[in-house]
């Protein structure tokens, strides 16, 4: 509802929307604080809905493989039974050109799941599973903080590219800043001064 209003990453979202539609997988990492949930839900995610992709914006708070379950089948729209397993979940997805799991926020995963590697190891083994026998056009997106992008090598063993398609979000830019002040009042048709 808010991209009307999201201004100043148009090269961001450009950048993103590219590279994620040229692998299964991509990663967005960027310091804290710089906007990377906003970029995905209000620039990214338009953008993969025009193209007719289904977007879906997955959290993993509490048991991942759980978490990610219940995203699915919450965003499953179509009659009849409802499938229990990941692959059948993302089959009943919308979307005619394709599906797209965003993971924000991601370094949870590794911070909650710090003391249990093998619930870290099962969890990447299931997401490689999907990416590999998908019937589905699937991209999978993970937006983390650069802090936590070596984390990321966990998935190595199992799905060597990972990191193979990175973008570093940066702080914006002066015009960037300056966009995205005045979209908003542009949008809301609010008078305010050049000066």
């Amino acid at each position: 509802a808010d991209s009307v209003r999201f201004a100043g990453r148009e090269q961001d979202i450009a950048e993103v929307v590219s590279r994620a539609l040229a692998d299964r997988t991509f990663v967005l990492y960027g310091r804290s604080g710089l906007g990377k949930t906003s970029l995905l839900l209000a620039g990214v995610f338009p953008e993969f809905r025009e193209r007719g992709y289904f977007p879906l914006h997955v959290r993993l708070l509490d048991d991942p493989l759980s978490d990610l379950h219940k995203s699915l089948k919450a965003a499953v729209t179509c009659d009849g039974p409802v499938p229990t397993d990941l692959e059948g979940l993302v089959a009943r997805l919308p979307g005619d050109a394709g599906v797209l799991l965003a993971f924000d926020q991601f370094e949870e995963f590794f911070i909650r799941n710090r003391a249990e590697p093998e619930t870290r190891r099962h969890f990447i083994r299931k997401v490689v599973e999907l990416l590999e026998h998908s019937r589905r056009h699937l991209r999978v997106m993970f937006s983390l903080r650069e802090d936590f992008l070596a984390e990321m090598d966990d998935f190595s063993a199992d799905y060597p590219e990972i990191l193979g398609n990175l973008y570093r979000l940066r702080p914006l830019t002066a015009f960037g800043t300056r966009q995205a002040i005045i979209a908003p009042l542009v949008a809301d048709k609010i008078k305010f001064s050049e000066q």
